[in-house]
Parts: C-alpha cells; sequence; structure tokens
C-alpha cells in the first residue's frame, strides 16, 4: 500500500491548522481509512496537547535524532487516528536532525492511507520541508487580511518546493473580514470548506477528543466531514478493515 501525505499548513499561527489535521483525520478514520496525524511542528509541538491519550514514550523528536524508531513514536488516539507527537523538550529539538523527516514519511507512507502532516506556521527549513514531502497541501486560513496575505505566502514556497496545493480551509471567527470568495481570489486556491464559528470545537479541544466522537453532528463537524468527502473522493482509496495501531 501506498498512502497519501497531506500538508496542513498555514503562514499564520493560530489559524485552526492542527484542529484542522486533527478533525480531518478523525473524519478519514470514521469513514473506514487508516490515519496518522504527525506532529512536524518540531519548534512549537501542540498535537499532543489536543488530544487525550499519554505520551509514555517516544516522540518525533527522538526519531529524527535516531534515539528511537517509528515505531516507537506512534500512539492511539481518541478518534480512532494514530498520533505521531513531536516533543516540548528544548533538549530533544536541539538533537534532532529535521532532514530525516523524508525517511520517517516515506515508512509511514507504507503504512497508512493517510498521513497527515501538522505543520508549524513561519518561513523556515522545518517548515518547509513537509511542503515539499506531501503530496498535497491544504491551506488553512482565518478571514482576516493579515492571515490570507500569510497563507497566500504559504501557497507561493510550495510552488517553489514543487509542491501542489489542494485548495483551503477556511476557518472562521466571530469577527470575519473576508468571504470565501476574497480568499479564494487572494490564495489563487479553491476555499473547500468553511469552518463555522462553533463553541463545540474549543469545546472538543478542551475534552481532548475530535468532533468525530465528542460532537458528530455540530456544525464544524459537518464542514470537516465534508472536507473529508473531498479529499478521499480524489483520491480514490478503496476502503479497509479500520486498524487500531500499525507496527513498521
Amino acid at each position: 500500500m501506498t498512502g497519501t501525505v497531506l500538508a496542513v499548513a498555514s503562514g499564520k499561527g493560530g489559524v485552526g491548522k492542527t484542529t484542522t489535521a486533527i478533525n480531518l483525520g478523525a473524519m478519514l478514520a470514521s469513514a473506514e481509512y487508516s490515519v496518522v496525524v504527525v506532529d512536524t511542528d518540531l519548534g512549537m509541538a501542540n498535537v499532543g496537547g489536543y488530544l487525550d491519550f499519554e505520551i509514555d514514550g517516544a516522540t518525533l523528536h527522538e526519531v529524527l535524532s535516531g534515539d528511537a524508531g517509528i515505531e516507537d513514536a506512534i500512539y492511539n488516539a481518541p478518534g480512532e487516528i494514530d498520533v505521531v507527537p513531536s516533543s516540548t523538550d528544548i533538549y530533544t529539538f536541539a538533537q534532532s536532525q529535521t532532514a530525516g523527516l523524508q525517511q520517517v514519511v516515506a515508512d509511514l507512507r507504507e503504512q497508512y492511507e493517510y498521513v497527515l502532516l501538522d505543520t508549524g506556521a513561519g518561513i523556515s527549513y522545518d517548515t518547509i520541508l513537509p511542503l515539499s514531502l506531501a503530496d498535497d497541501v491544504l491551506l488553512v486560513t482565518t478571514p482576516d487580511v493579515a492571515a490570507v496575505r500569510d497563507t497566500a505566502k504559504t501557497a507561493e514556497l510550495t510552488a517553489r518546493v514543487d509542491g501542489s496545493v489542494r485548495g483551503a480551509v477556511l476557518t472562521q471567527r466571530g469577527n470575519d473580514v473576508l468571504n470565501a470568495d476574497n480568499v479564494e481570489g487572494t490564495l489563487d486556491n479553491d476555499v473547500l470548506t468553511v469552518v463555522p464559528d462553533d463553541e463545540t470545537v474549543p469545546m472538543g479541544l478542551d475534552a481532548g477528543r475530535p468532533l468525530a466522537v465528542f460532537s458528530p453532528n455540530s456544525p464544524s463537524a459537518k464542514a470537516y466531514r465534508e472536507l473529508a468527502d473531498i479529499v478521499h473522493r480524489r483520491d480514490g482509496h478503496p476502503r479497509t478493515v479500520r486498524r487500531t495501531h500499525l507496527t513498521i
């Protein structure tokens, strides 16, 4: 099996990249696909803080430093997804070798139908590398001018590393400035789904559970389910029996 690798990216922090990666992953898992979410934000890891599971062993940092194998850093998380978390420890960050991410992604794509790379914000080698390793990039932005402009830079960077942008996810807040048409025009990419301003999103994060299990009928859950439908219709993966934890 050769899976699809998607990078969830934006030039700006706080727009919902991690929330999108987790909820898209859980929606794909609910459709019986095998999914792993990889926290590639090596400097500001947060996937582990968004889901209710215990990191009692290695993280991606130990894998990249050569102190552990990838199989040691895979954890089961709520929503029937597997997760490769990163560490919040400064020492492990200093010891990791980002270039090793290429082999990590290659190994995971042989074991999972979907590998979702939750990327960091900004412009650096650590944030650009996942864009080059992904089959497609999903841009995430809120509808304000600064966020959309920064996200447009991420689209430009993706093109520079010969990557491909599949489309954008628009996460709304209470003080919307732009609409989906404005965002599409600035990004020069389709908005695949609009995630509404919905209190169940932060509530689910507080509970450590993705919307697929926390509030599956909420407006935001429906938006992420729509995104998952768009993703797997294009990829055309055959349905398989869900695997809860895969070894490599």
